[in-house]
């Protein structure tokens, strides 16, 4: 990829045109198992340690609703289970894709899983609407720099990343993951139980 394209896309002048799957991030040992199954490459599928902090700890982390920014939620209150943390922002169209898989997901593992989406926009109006529209079955939030920061910062939007129940990162991927491979990924760690 060109100097100057790379650059345009990280300012966010052309957005990033490809998704990714939730297969970029499985752990090795799965991917192991993948490649004996269907001949795949583990080495694409593994997520490197050095790509993600070991634990992120929420626990003491509160941020605002976007539908009510005066109304905090505690972040330690998802700790127990698996917890997809989506990074959007209102103009972002693979945005609404991973919301849409999210929805999907804690669907067909009700109880299971936990999932917030945290919007990098300035709160407002528009941040509002578009939430509203996405019809969420799970909370929306209003990020600021430094939860950004406890993550690892995020280049791009949607970037998600998925915390074992004891807050441990086990995936995290740019772009957008279907509904199945999530599933998929959930059940093979035996988060379907």
């Amino acid at each position: 990829m060109s100097k100057l394209l790379t650059l345009l896309i990280f300012l966010g002048i052309i957005p990033i045109i490809y998704a990714q799957t939730i297969t970029d991030v499985i752990p090795l040992e799965a991917a192991k198992e993948i490649e004996e199954e269907e001949g795949s490459n583990p080495d694409q599928m593994s997520m490197k340690s050095s790509d993600a902090a070991k634990n992120i700890n929420l626990s003491d982390f509160a941020l605002p609703r976007v539908k009510n920014n005066k109304e905090m939620v505690q972040l330690g209150k998802f700790k127990g289970k698996p917890l997809f943390v989506t990074f959007f922002s209102v103009g972002c169209g693979f945005c609404q894709t991973m919301m849409d898989d999210l929805k999907c997901v804690k669907e067909k593992l009700p109880g299971k899983v936990n999932a917030i989406a945290v919007g990098l926009d300035s709160p407002g109006k528009a941040m509002k609407k578009y939430i509203k529209k996405q019809e969420l079955t799970f909370d929306a939030l209003i990020g600021n720099k430094e939860f950004e920061k406890r993550v690892g910062g995020v280049d791009a939007t949607p970037y998600t990343f998925v915390l074992d129940p004891n807050s441990n990162v086990i995936g995290k991927t740019y772009g957008t993951m279907d509904c199945t491979d999530i599933v998929a990924f959930l059940k093979k760690l035996g988060y379907d139980k």
